[in-house]
């Protein structure tokens, strides 16, 4: 199954997203609402009034499988979340959990209110909204409003993203199905998911074979992980704008999706500039894209992120869009 992962919504996505977020509503939504309501909804979702919702501050997140859109989230100015819509296919695996908590990232502490379509009441009881009353019944719609509080907690202590952050760097799941592809430098046992892990063996086994041996450095890293990379950073004294220059922000790293490797060369230190003029270099960027990888961090690249030559990601499956 391809990775899940999520990026803030472009004006050029709204088309896509409202088709998605129709035919979702019109199989589970619809049947519940008179035709008053649904005119309403189907207003509410045109492309050219959502961009306009969008122009001053965007807020809709977009989740793919793969290339494939699956998931639309949409918060309203303040703090309500007007659209929650998942492909009926993949409904209860996890889409929903992840476009929330790009919103909590974005947003931080305080209130998520949502009006609940009657039907959707439970999935929103699973990501820790509670009822704030009655069924209310008004211009063709039903709804159930409930709330979530978005406690300080909810990102371990640490600040939220800048807004522009998840404008240019997608949300990315973490992988549940890994695949052990030996050691890393430090002796720890490396993961990575399954299709990544046989394109990762074979692409070392021919480099060596050809004399040009890839250390590696890192492989699959848990959201965790990447927490403690931040929150000690932090604690040293360093900026977070300056952080994300480097290293991502929980939840939107490419390592999150076991396809993402950080590559050395025996003879020269691990994770700097200095990679780009080793032999090891020279071969991945002659090579590696015959194994479906590629260079995520060019210089100059449009995540605004610093060159990193050293970090490769197998790229069957992932959206054009990546993170560091």
């Amino acid at each position: 199954m391809a990775s899940l992962h999520y990026r803030l919504a472009t004006p050029e996505d709204l088309a896509a997203a409202s088709r998605l977020v129709r035919q979702v509503f019109d199989a589970q939504v619809a049947p519940l609402y008179e035709a008053e309501g649904c005119a309403l909804f189907y207003r509410f979702i045109e492309p050219a009034v959502w961009a306009e919702r969008d122009r001053v501050a965007p807020r809709t997140w977009l989740a793919f499988a793969g290339r494939k859109l699956v998931g639309v989230a949409h918060v309203r100015s303040g703090r309500q979340l007007s659209l929650l819509f998942v492909e009926v296919g993949r409904q209860r695996q996890g889409v929903a959990k992840g476009l929330l908590g790009q919103i909590v990232a974005a947003l931080g502490a305080g209130p998520l209110d949502v009006h609940a379509s009657p039907n959707a009441v439970a999935a929103y009881e699973r990501l820790d909204f509670l009822r704030l009353g009655a069924e209310v019944a008004e211009s063709g719609l039903r709804y159930i409003p409930m709330r979530r509080e978005i406690r300080p907690d909810d990102n371990d202590g640490l600040p939220p993203p800048p807004v522009a952050y998840a404008a240019r760097v997608p949300f990315f799941a973490e992988a549940k199905d890994l695949r052990p592809v030996g050691r890393d430098v430090q002796g720890r046992e490396a993961r990575l998911a399954p299709a990544a892990a046989l394109a990762w063996d074979q692409m070392s086994a021919d480099a060596l074979r050809e004399g040009v041996p890839l250390l590696l450095v890192s492989a699959f890293r848990s959201v965790g992980r990447q927490r403690e990379i931040v929150r000690r950073k932090l604690e040293s004294g360093q900026a977070l704008s300056e952080i994300l220059k480097v290293s991502a922000y929980p939840g939107f790293s490419e390592h999150h999706t076991g396809c993402a490797v950080d590559l050395a060369a025996p003879d020269g230190p691990p994770l700097t500039e200095a990679f780009a003029g080793t032999a090891q270099f020279r071969w991945l960027s002659e090579h590696a894209h015959e194994y479906g990888f590629e260079l995520s961090y060019p210089k100059g690249n449009k995540q605004g992120l610093a060159y990193e030559p050293w970090h490769w990601c197998w790229r069957e499956g992932l959206a054009p869009e990546s993170a560091p």
